[in-house]
């Protein structure tokens, strides 16, 4: 039984967030300014994703990436075409 609970409740959403949020509060984005130029911009879907691309739109509009690669995953409209859409 408690094996079951050590299996489910890590992969539970509410689990997810809340380490999710965590590790971004601890991590906040860099300014513009201060961030390096790169080969690519990697922005990953999933919850509160539209912060990320935000963030990635920012960069890439500053040019410090020739390249911005977009995560996501299917659904009625999946995650990676409402960011491409809101990319363009």
């Amino acid at each position: 039984m408690t094996a079951i609970f050590v299996l489910w409740i890590p992969s539970t959403a509410k689990f997810a967030d809340t380490l999710l949020n965590s590790l971004e509060r601890h991590y906040p984005p860099l300014s513009v300014e201060r961030t390096e130029t790169a080969g690519a911009i990697v922005v990953l879907g999933g919850h509160d994703a539209f912060d990320r691309l935000y963030q990635g739109i920012r960069l890439y509009r500053a040019k410090k990436s020739p390249l911005i690669i977009i995560s996501g995953r299917g659904g009625v409209i999946s995650d990676k075409k409402l960011m491409m859409q809101l990319h363009e």
